[in-house]
């Protein structure tokens, strides 16, 4: 078998002008819209609270520790039927938030109801 040249096997490959150089164009960066806002944040806030709920769950097992407290509720004093109208003006004036003078001769007309009372 007869050797063939070497430019027979492979192709000449004429040399080409290299690429030319294209500037990139800055890239213009918009500023988030509203909704991408508030898909961030839903996204945020829901990523935290799952986090929050599974920290509790492991530092506190107990559920009576994350069950909240009942507040203790605030009556107003028991008062005689005879004080009863000073305790009424005097909540009243508090109520209404009429001057703290007018306040202080309701409460002590009721301060000396009741000391009378005991």
């Amino acid at each position: 078998m007869p050797r063939t040249s070497q430019t027979a096997r492979h192709p000449v490959i004429k040399p080409t002008s290299p690429p030319m150089f294209v500037p990139a164009t800055p890239s213009v960066s918009q500023p988030p819209s509203f909704t991408q806002t508030m898909k961030e944040g839903f996204a945020f806030g829901t990523g935290t609270a799952i986090a929050r709920n599974i920290v509790d769950r492991v530092l506190a097992p107990n559920p009576s520790s994350t069950q909240p407290t009942p507040q203790p509720t605030t009556q107003p004093p028991k008062v005689s039927p005879t004080c009863e109208t000073l305790y009424n003006e005097f909540d009243r004036c508090v109520r209404e938030r009429i001057p703290e003078e007018s306040c202080q001769a309701s409460l002590e007309r009721l301060n000396q109801c009741l000391k009378e009372q005991k």
